[in-house]
């Protein structure tokens, strides 16, 4: 009886750890977002939100990030990132790829699901700028390669349609060329930082400890 008892707490907090291991994530596009570590992921790629870099330099946010593990997105990253939201990035090599969109009533395009994922860098409701989801916000990230040796790094920019002066903008994503140095560094820009690892599904840790369970009944049945 004490057995079956513990048999059932121990179901009832496997089924609450994996409904846990599901709280607090938003997941747009085959990316998921866990909003207590600010990490985007897809696959084995992660994603740290780009305004949790919000005013440092490529060199500050390495000096803070890298002994963890995270790195400067490449010019491949950040097409790869692009395309999956339907964006144009022809190229890899991070230059001038615009994809415009019109404006939109409600905010529920791609671009506002990368702004909800990735997070904001600038947000502008001041007198002109329209409130709430008319509002100018989208975010800006250094990233990159300096593989001309130019010592100058690529800019990425999303933003969603937003009115201002009584009038209307639409959403955009820019990647743009050459930029800025790696000491470079504004309020409204935050820096792409990726770290590649295997990140397991939450159900994996429920499926190896229901198989444990399995055979700790099953060696039970067999003493008894």
């Amino acid at each position: 009886m004490n057995f079956e008892f513990f048999t059932l707490k121990f179901l009832a907090l496997i089924l609450l750890v994996s409904s846990n291991a599901n709280a607090g994530l938003i997941t747009h596009n085959g990316y998921t977002l866990d909003e207590e570590t600010n990490i985007v992921t897809k696959g084995n790629l992660e994603w740290l939100q780009w305004d949790a870099t919000k005013g440092k330099s490529i060199t500050e946010a390495l000096g803070e990030y890298e002994q963890t593990g995270w790195e400067l997105a490449t010019n491949g990253d950040i097409s790869n990132l692009y395309r999956d939201f339907g964006w144009n990035a022809t190229s890899d090599d991070g230059s001038g790829a615009i994809t415009d969109s019109p404006y939109t009533v409600d905010d529920t395009t791609f671009f506002d699901s990368f702004l909800e994922l990735f997070g904001t860098t600038v947000f502008n409701d001041t007198a002109g700028y329209g409130s709430g989801v008319n509002a100018l916000q989208g975010v800006f990230v250094y990233y990159g390669s300096d593989s001309d040796n130019d010592e100058k790094f690529k800019l990425a920019s999303v933003h969603s349609d937003y009115d201002v002066n009584a009038s209307r903008y639409g959403n955009r994503a820019v990647i743009y060329g050459d930029h800025a140095s790696s000491s470079d560094k504004y309020e409204s820009y935050g820096i792409a930082l990726i770290r590649r690892v295997e990140v397991p599904e939450p159900s994996t840790l429920a499926i190896f400890a229901l198989g444990m369970m399995g055979l700790v009944l099953r060696q039970f049945k067999k003493q008894s």
